[in-house]
């Protein structure tokens, strides 16, 4: 019946069904009634215990039992192995001191002691309130385990138990068969739950339960995992809720085969320093004679919500007991669809590679006196992110879905090699890289760097993507490339040099040199990008096998162009070195070339008597320049027809071809290459198209149909404009000597 048992040490030393006034239990003035009858004994001698278990297949079920934490420190107690089978089912143990916070060695319910594990012994404990009484203190462990296999809670959430204590759960090396702690609710100061060095194999699991800070208290950690190191042992954290969280959600540590899938992390709404799941190689103990292991983890189907304030971190990985290279092994972080985890906006970081070093005990949480000191390098360990889902503003996307500007925004939330050379290096797309303004480690680094990023390159397919600032650095390049900016504007490098034989640099983005390019072997091409050069800057002139292709729209850029520079400029097949000076006024001028010549500059069709190469000059201001040429082509180059005897120098300007260099021809030096100098190049040469002839006029190539009218014609036209009968020329001797061998020449009906 209902009432206040003052009594303790209750030992079972026989298999008991111990009911406390049990509904449906007895008949007639014994039927029980639910309510739960107390005990409260209080005594300082013996297991100081209210009940102790001797003996295997116990149950203890519907009781109240009060622990004053004084004499009486433990509710439930099994000292020693001997209760396998017991029940603990449906009894509020209430902890009774006040006036402090916890008392730490107090436990609700504890079975096997650090001196005497609970070895293969079994045990069942479900639907129980493990709480403090209003106003009065934790107990220490709600929760003590020590060896032995145990379920805590059930499949059926009608089982789950509601925890409160300094730790929810402390379960240390489970054996006899994998435990289950299943769908509890927990609140806690160290640890909701903490799992240690599991003695048996098999697949442990904790999930579906939901594990928060003690109201009004910080937590170390929602889940502790420590020294889960067993061969054939994998613990399974599944589908569980922590919330309110200020440090850690997950902290798993010096642990292998740990598997965190389909959980909800929410941090504290005012966190701004936590890791929703941190993986260290380092655990707490006072063991001074363990040795570095590596960690590993699979992460999946998470979802990593984050504060009202952008702060913390969603996965950090830590290396603060080092020794074991690399510190990170087999981690699997996201996968295809379901897999993916989901992180949100405001994370500060979403993945994290911990940058600290030094002494492991100038960190607070490895300071304890008795904690060995351990050296903290930063995480240098490589991890394939692509298969999850980011949250940059525009909901749930994979990197492969998110556009140039999110994934510059992705990089700012990832701390790695790119950011420390130190660290390992985070994928989101294979083989791309992103710099930002951020892309630093305060205090380890103090500014973004290109070099940095490049020292992950392995290949010659990658895309490196950067901010288009300034990188006070020198990027000299052996393999190939692609360099890119987001948004759209110029990189400014000290120095950019090539010398990888075979290799290209492409640009995607503009580029200024504010010292030195250098051309030792490889190419670098423009595509429609400018490659500039500071008024300062030196350039080597390059050769057949290194150079800068310009057969698109970006040209070669010198500043202030005075005295003579040598663009090292040609198309993808031809080297073409243009040395120009100006006597004029000093302006950027710009240079590019392209194969062949056509009768309208840009367009229209190819001609012959030329050198089939097209450069395109440009200055910033129009006008004021006056520059010497000297332009050096290749005897292939040569079109039919050409002369290189007597060339020269033309724009297309008008909508016609133009001599710049005057009437007598210039003769071309070298024997292949071959060069001429044209002086005094002077006017309008904004995106001007020029081109080498070895005729004032020179004939266009053969095959063409030109007009004569003695009505309508004029033998000062060009060739270009005799192609078009509204614009013939006059008479039939000037077309006969125009024209090539093969063209036709219509002679309109004349007077």
């Amino acid at each position: 019946m209902s009432g206040t048992y003052n009594e303790k040490n209750l030992t079972f030393t026989k298999s008991i069904h111990l009911l406390g006034n049990l509904s449906g239990v007895g008949s007639g003035a014994g039927a029980g009634t639910g309510v739960k009858p107390v005990v409260n004994g209080i005594t300082s001698t013996g297991e100081r215990a209210i009940f102790v278990l001797n003996s295997p297949g116990t149950e203890i079920r519907n009781f109240e039992i009060r622990v004053d934490q004084d004499s009486v420190l433990f509710g439930i107690k099994g000292p020693k192995t001997g209760f396998s089978g017991a029940v603990i089912a449906d009894n509020l143990i209430q902890s009774t001191k006040t006036g402090v916070a916890s008392v730490f060695g107090s436990y609700g319910i504890i079975l096997g002691q650090t001196t005497s594990n609970a070895v293969n012994d079994s045990s069942l404990i479900v639907r129980n309130t493990i709480t403090p009484a209003s106003g009065a203190a934790l107990f220490g462990r709600a929760i003590r385990l020590n060896g032995g296999s145990t379920i805590v809670g059930g499949t059926n959430v009608a089982d789950a138990n509601t925890l409160s204590g300094d730790y929810g759960i402390q379960f240390g090396s489970p054996r006899g068969k994998a435990s289950l702690i299943l769908n509890n609710t927990i609140s806690a100061i160290s640890a909701g739950v903490e799992f240690n060095n599991p003695v048996v194999g098999g697949t442990h699991r904790i999930a579906g339960n939901k594990i928060s800070p003690v109201a009004g208290r910080n937590a170390l950690s929602m889940i502790e995992v420590k020294n889960h190191n067993l061969t054939g042992s994998t613990l399974e954290i599944e589908g569980n809720e922590f919330s309110g969280y200020m440090i850690y959600g997950v902290f798993s540590t010096k642990s292998k085969n740990v598997v965190v899938k389909n959980n909800i992390f929410t941090p504290s709404d005012t966190a701004r320093n936590f890791a929703s799941l941190a993986v260290n190689t380092k655990q707490q103990t006072s063991a001074q004679t363990e040795q570095p292991s590596f960690s590993s983890i699979t992460i999946t189907g998470n979802e990593f919500k984050a504060g009202a304030a952008v702060g913390g971190s969603a996965i950090s990985f830590q290396n603060h007991f080092s020794g074991v290279t690399p510190p990170f092994q087999n981690v699997v972080i996201g996968g295809a669809g379901t897999l993916a985890n989901k992180f949100a906006q405001n994370n500060g970081k979403m993945i994290e590679l911990d940058a600290r070093s030094g002494a492991s005990n100038t960190l607070q949480i490895w300071s304890p006196a008795n904690y060995r000191v351990t050296q903290m390098v930063p995480a240098e360990a490589d991890f394939d992110a692509s298969q999850n889902l980011f949250n940059l503003g525009s909901g749930d996307k994979l990197p492969s879905d998110l556009n140039a500007a999110e994934l510059m925004a992705l990089e700012d939330k990832i701390q790695h090699q790119v950011d420390f050379d130190s660290l390992g290096f985070v994928t989101v797309l294979p083989e791309k890289l992103f710099v930002t303004e951020n892309s630093f480690v305060a205090p380890k680094t103090s500014n973004p760097s290109i070099n940095r990023a490049l020292s992950v390159v392995n290949s010659d397919n990658w895309t490196l993507t950067a901010s288009p600032v300034a990188y006070a650095e020198n990027v000299l390049l052996s393999g190939s490339l692609t360099l890119a900016s987001e948004p759209a504007g110029e990189i400014s490098l000290n120095e950019l040099g090539m010398n990888g034989a075979g290799k290209t640099l492409t640009l995607q983005s503009d580029v200024l040199l504010n010292n030195n390019l250098s051309l030792v072997a490889g190419k670098i091409d423009l595509g429609s990008s400018n490659l500039s050069l500071a008024s300062s800057a030196t350039s080597d002139a390059g050769s057949t096998d290194s150079y800068v292709i310009t057969g698109g729209e970006g040209h070669v850029l010198r500043k202030g162009l005075s005295t003579a520079f040598t663009y090292p400029i040609g198309t993808a097949t031809v080297y073409t070195p243009t040395q120009i000076s100006n006597s004029g006024t000093a302006d950027d001028v710009s240079l590019r070339v392209q194969n062949d010549v056509l009768s309208a500059g840009l367009t229209g069709t190819p001609v012959d008597s030329v050198v089939g190469i097209t450069w395109i000059a440009n200055e910033a201001t129009a006008g004021g320049s006056n520059l010497n040429v000297s332009a050096q082509w290749p005897g292939s180059s040569e079109k039919t027809g050409f002369n290189r005897s007597s060339t020269f120098f033309q724009a297309f300007a008008a909508g016609s071809w133009v001599s710049l260099s005057g009437t007598a021809g210039i003769a071309a030096t070298g024997t292949d290459p071959f060069s001429a100098v044209y002086n005094n190049i002077a006017g309008d040469l904004v995106n001007l198209p020029l081109r080498i002839s070895s005729s004032d006029t020179p004939p266009p190539s053969a095959g063409n149909l030109y007009y004569v009218s003695d009505q309508t014609g004029d033998d000062t036209r060009s060739a270009d404009q005799a192609k078009d009968p509204s614009t013939p020329w006059k008479t039939i001797t000037k077309a006969v000597t125009s024209v090539a061998a093969g063209d036709s020449v219509q002679v309109l009906f004349g007077t």
